[in-house]
């Protein structure tokens, strides 16, 4: 896994949590993209980037904020994986 965030956040805001925009789509048969566009008021800056392989919902996201506004963009496999058996789950209906 690769994490990194770097966060400002205004501490006198008020906390106001918006989803503005949200889009999502399956690109393929496990894999989908999201795409959100939100307003939150304590973000003054925020940067992130994440990706994760054998997880759950493992892939690769990106967040973006800046003056109360933020975009995060999501890649990901939509199956769970199982850390005993190191595979993905698989559903008989898959």
């Amino acid at each position: 896994m690769i994490n990194i965030h770097l966060a400002i956040h205004n501490p006198w805001a008020k906390e106001n949590f918006v989803s503005l925009y949200e889009a999502s789509k399956l690109v393929a048969k496990h894999k989908a993209v999201e795409f959100q566009v939100m307003r939150y008021a304590l973000t003054l800056f925020e940067f992130s980037f994440r990706w994760v392989i054998r997880d759950d919902h493992a892939g690769l996201t990106f967040e973006f904020g800046l003056l109360g506004y933020s975009m995060m963009f999501k890649f990901y496999d939509c199956r769970h994986w199982d850390h005993e058996k190191k595979a993905w789950v698989v559903y008989p209906d898959d």
